[in-house]
């Protein structure tokens, strides 16, 4: 449950970094020039924090799709965060061409949608290795791998077995017959 409430923390924090200011530019004087998310972005972020509610509600039910889905749409949050964002977020432009001394750094939208991109990634993640869909220990064949049985051939008799009380075998296949043993 906590999971999911995490993608659901950042699902909500897309959307309220989209509506934020992103960065702004200083200019000595008292000239502020904010830019929000929607502007830089076109309000993709609005769109992937409706997606990612929704894949959290999903992973509230234990839903294994929506739990790789969250952890999707968190690297493509990612992605439009330190690919699209953060070269922009110290860049004065033409107002640092113009002016001497224009500062210019990230405002609140930066911060929160790098936070909703970070919780959509580890809930989707953490969502996964919790339910069993990503194996934590890989069971590695035995040494020479994977083998079929050996056949007999026609008219050859079988080898002598014992069953489990000693007597003779009842024909189950044992374990031991798809593996080869490793001297052979």
């Amino acid at each position: 449950m906590g999971v999911a409430l995490a993608g659901l923390a950042g699902a909500v924090l897309l959307v309220v970094a989209d509506l934020s200011t992103l960065y702004s530019i200083n200019v000595p004087g008292g000239i502020t020039r904010s830019f929000s998310g929607h502007g830089q972005h076109g309000y993709a972020l609005v769109i992937l924090g409706v997606v990612a509610a929704f894949m959290a509600l999903g992973a509230l039910r234990g839903a294994v799709p929506a739990m790789a889905a969250l952890a999707f749409l968190g690297l493509v949050a990612l992605g439009i965060t330190l690919i699209g964002d953060a070269g922009d977020v110290h860049a004065t432009g033409t107002y640092g061409q113009l002016y001497e001394n224009v500062t210019a750094g990230p405002g609140s939208g930066f911060y929160e949608e790098t936070l909703a991109a970070v919780l959509l990634l580890l809930a989707g993640g953490a969502g996964l290795v919790l339910m069993g869909a990503i194996p934590t220990r890989v069971a590695l064949p035995r040494r020479g791998g994977l083998r079929w049985p050996r056949r007999r051939r026609r008219g050859a008799s079988a080898p002598p077995e014992s069953g489990a009380e000693g007597g003779p075998a009842t024909g189950a296949r044992r374990v031991d017959d798809w593996f080869e043993a490793a001297e052979e």
